[in-house]
């Protein structure tokens, strides 16, 4: 009996310093007030008193019995926060998912992290995918055609047990009060990095959807396009990246006005009549209407080129016209301005703030005042 007693005490005893020992050694998720505090500095490898602050960690929201749902970490590298919590812990539990936002999810061991890719940089323009417009369907069911609108990539997987594909559009929208709502997307065009090719995706509103005017967005594999403004009553949403353009025949003008895109026109001579046309993303308005080519009559003798550009990376080609005067501002961004066989009697443009280019091909320039080019 003393032997067996002696035996269970002991046992109770191992139990009790393992038991002791895990307590010490799991990382808390999350508890109140102060302490809260000083869990986060422990999972971001800072000290009590916030020493050593090279990462950062938020509880993002306290969920039932004083834990979290999950934790907002903003650092992923090994000897930072995950990289602490995921020590020793074996792949096969652990799970990614790119949210709409660009945040990653991440689940392991039963617990939840948001991952803010943000603090990382942001996607390359090329990634992004694009809006080229939106027609209404049904009073709340429209079609939107783009690029790229099924991402880059499938999304994440792990063998044979989890699939987090995102390569669909998801169709977000947020009213002037930063209020964000997401619309049902059905009928996308399959596919994976499909580059310059347009495709669709019809998208419904949600039950209840307040009209007005919303920054639109396509998302996929979490990276989102440049917004466009979208009215449902008004059926359609107009491209990012835009160019008006006026025709003014008593002073055979050419006026070009573009937005805060990146805008990229060229311009060439018929004899009679100009002709835009447009690269990329950038649409040319007329009247109401976004084309990716303009006709304008002009008659023969020379024209003048003015107007401006707009904020944003724009390019603007002129080719194989006779010019009494070029005064367009290419305005703020990194801007390349060419002329190509062209006869300029005046060349005064503006290239503004950035890093702009100014390039003559085989044209005679009798004036050339240019500002803001090397």
């Amino acid at each position: 009996m003393r032997g067996y007693g002696f035996g269970l005490v002991g046992l109770l005893v191992v139990v009790g310093i393992i038991i002791f020992w895990f307590g010490q050694t799991q990382i808390p998720i999350a508890k109140k007030g102060k302490e809260t505090q000083d869990v986060a500095r422990q999972i971001s490898g800072h000290g009590p008193d916030g020493e050593s602050a090279q990462h950062s960690v938020k509880l993002d929201r306290e969920g039932k019995n004083g834990r979290t749902d999950y934790l907002l970490v903003s650092d992923v590298t090994p000897g930072g926060a995950l990289g602490t919590i995921l020590a020793g812990m074996p792949s096969f539990v652990s799970r990614f998912l790119v949210l709409p936002n660009g945040h990653v999810l991440f689940s392991a061991g039963g617990e939840l992290w948001d991952y803010d890719s943000s603090t990382d940089g942001s996607p390359q323009a090329s990634w992004r995918p694009s809006i080229v417009n939106i027609t209404k369907v049904t009073s709340n069911t429209f079609t939107l055609n783009g690029r790229q609108l099924t991402g880059l990539w499938q999304g994440a997987s792990y063998g044979d047990d989890a699939e987090s594909d995102t390569n669909y559009p998801i169709v977000r929208m947020t009213d002037i009060n930063g209020i964000v709502k997401y619309a049902r997307t059905t009928n996308w065009t399959p596919g994976v990095a499909t580059g310059a090719a347009t495709s669709s995706v019809t998208f419904t509103l949600p039950a209840g959807f307040v009209t007005g005017t919303f920054d639109l967005a396509v998302i996929a594999n979490g990276i989102a396009s440049n917004t466009v403004k979208f009215s449902p009553s008004g059926g359609s949403a107009p491209p990012n990246d835009v160019v008006q353009y006026n025709w003014n025949a008593a002073n055979r003008t050419l006026t070009l006005i573009g937005d805060t895109g990146d805008n990229t026109i060229t311009a060439t001579w018929r004899g009679t009549s100009i002709v835009l046309t447009s690269s990329g993303n950038t649409r040319i308005l007329i009247g109401s209407t976004y084309s990716t080519s303009a006709t304008i009559s002009t008659g023969s003798g020379s024209v003048n080129i003015a107007g401006d550009m707009g904020t944003g990376n724009d390019t603007l080609m002129i080719a194989s016209m006779p010019i009494t005067a070029v005064t367009i501002r290419m305005n703020d961004g990194n801007d390349k301005l060419s002329v190509s066989y062209c006869t300029i009697t005046s060349c005064a443009a503006n290239g503004g703030n950035g890093t702009d280019v100014f390039t003559s091909l085989t044209s005679t320039i009798s004036s050339n005042t240019n500002a803001s080019f090397p």
